[in-house]
């Protein structure tokens, strides 16, 4: 049981990756519209690239991967590979995320073995773990910060956007702006009755922040105002593990595809809740 909490904590710490104009300031509305527009394209092929570090890890956990999004039904499911820190060893997970990265299931080869009766996912419900640091997910506007339904959500909530250019991203035009999350006006995303417990919730999170109530956050936006990639790095505190530094960047592509997001049955699953949030 030790050995399956030691992979499931390393495992959920490495899933949560220029032509200049001037700098004009630009209406904050811009990337906001650009998110909504994103999350309304039915479907999306998404690319992730992580780093995590954290003073517990021999080293930096660096992670790539890829999978699809659905954003009609709620559900990514992504195929993420990193190298285990400290050793010559990799690791592969695959994720599936539901209610916009509110529950995780996760299945590794790392894991099988330590896994009870054959099965092969794990499941963690994020809105009870978050608890146990005192933050309400259900009550913010975004889940898992390794879901990038959930990063484009962080988006409604930006202020002070800059333009920094026009760029290529893959023989797409975009614009590239630079612009900053205030998790303190998540409040007024939600609805009136709701605001209570997000404002608790995001009290909450800036203590973890440090203090820190903003998040740098750079968005590339292509001609049919879609976010094309979106990059963001913030600091956390985890308790029993220090500060954790994540630096995130998502491409997103291939919109409005036929994609196939199941989420795994109950009988080949092992609710790990309790376990991950023990854990912190």
């Amino acid at each position: 049981m030790a050995r399956l909490a030691a992979l499931i904590a390393l495992l959920l710490a490495a899933a949560a990756a220029v032509a200049s104009c001037g700098g004009d300031d630009i209406s904050p509305d811009s990337v906001a519209e650009a998110a909504a527009n994103t999350l309304g394209a039915r479907t999306a092929h998404a690319t992730i690239r992580a780093t995590v570090e954290n003073d517990a890890l021999p080293a930096p956990v660096r992670m790539t991967g890829d999978g699809d999004v659905d954003f009609r039904h709620k559900l990514t499911q992504l195929r993420m590979r990193a190298a285990i820190p400290g050793t010559d060893q990799q690791f592969q997970i695959d994720e599936i995320l539901e209610g916009e990265g509110l529950v995780m299931y996760m299945s590794s080869p790392q894991l099988a073995a330590q896994l009870p009766g054959g099965k092969d996912w794990v499941k963690i419900d994020l809105v009870k773990t978050s608890k146990q640091l005192g933050i309400d997910l259900s009550a913010l506007p975004q889940g898992s910060q390794s879901d990038p339904m959930a990063t484009l959500r962080y988006l409604k909530s930006v202020s002070d956007v800059e333009k920094v250019g026009d760029e290529e991203l893959d023989g797409v035009p975009t614009t590239h702006y630079k612009a900053t999350i205030d998790v303190r006006r998540y409040v007024k995303l939600v609805p009136q009755e709701r605001r209570a417990a997000a404002r608790r919730s995001v009290d909450r999170l800036v203590e973890l922040m440090g203090g820190k109530s903003t998040i740098p956050v750079e968005v590339w936006v292509d001609e049919n105002e879609l976010v094309r990639r979106q990059t963001m790095e913030m600091d956390t505190k985890v308790p029993s593990a220090g500060v954790m530094h994540m630096r995130m960047e998502f491409d997103f592509s291939d919109f409005g595809k036929d994609v196939d997001v199941g989420v795994p049955d109950d009988s080949d699953t092992v609710d790990a809740t309790e376990l991950a949030g023990a854990g912190g």
